[in-house]
Formats: structure tokens, C-alpha cells, sequence
């Protein structure tokens, strides 16, 4: 819940850091550097800190959706093809989410049989 808030409140934002993205995307540093150095996502240094973009971001998460099926080299190498996989599968669990919230509130009301 905290994490789909945060990023709700940051969609305007040009820029994210990289404590920011392990938070949004709950890939670990070493693992978004490494996507960086294979040329997956591009980051901006301003002041000697990475600063990545939305598009990034964008990446990032579907990236960490196709990683469940597919080794990061397949993903990395063929993203153009995966990417609407990736989205279809963020938006599928993010209504399991919303059904299972609902299913909770029903319950929470005394309707089990929902």
C-alpha cells in the first residue's frame, strides 16, 4: 500500500534517485546498475548522483514483471516484443490486488459469500 502511494504522488516527477527506484521497483542497486551498464536504462549524474528518468522507471517495473518468466539477458535483449506482456501483467495484478481489497471490505461487512 505504501509503495503505490508513493508512486502515485511521484508520476509528475522528472527525476528519480536510485534509493527511490530500489524502493518503487524492489530491485536491489546492484541489479539496476547492472541493467544500466547492458544499456537497459539510461541515468542522468547531477551534482555526482544518478538521477533516472520516468522512462526508467517504466522499465524497471516491467522489467522486475518479465524477470518471473524470463532470464534478464531474453528480457534486456528483446524488451520491444516483452513490453506489452509486462504491462498486461502489471495491470492484471494490480486488479488481483483491487478484487482481493474488495473481497476483504465484503468479508470485513459480514457478506463471506461474496
Amino acid at each position: 500500500m505504501k509503495r503505490r502511494n508513493y508512486l502515485e504522488r511521484n508520476q509528475q516527477r522528472l527525476f528519480y534517485s536510485l534509493a527511490e527506484l530500489e524502493r518503487l521497483t524492489g530491485l536491489n542497486r546492484r541489479r539496476i546498475y547492472s541493467l544500466e551498464r547492458m544499456g537497459f536504462i539510461r541515468a542522468k549524474m547531477r551534482n555526482g548522483r544518478r538521477l533516472y528518468g520516468s522512462e526508467a522507471l517504466e522499465r524497471l517495473l516491467d522489467f522486475r514483471v518479465l524477470l518471473e518468466e524470463y532470464p534478464a539477458e531474453v528480457i534486456v535483449r528483446s524488451y520491444e516484443e516483452l513490453k506489452l506482456t509486462a504491462k498486461l501483467k502489471r495491470y492484471r495484478n494490480g486488479l488481483i490486488r483491487i478484487r482481493n481489497r474488495i473481497r476483504r471490505f465484503l468479508k470485513e461487512m459480514g457478506w463471506e459469500d461474496a
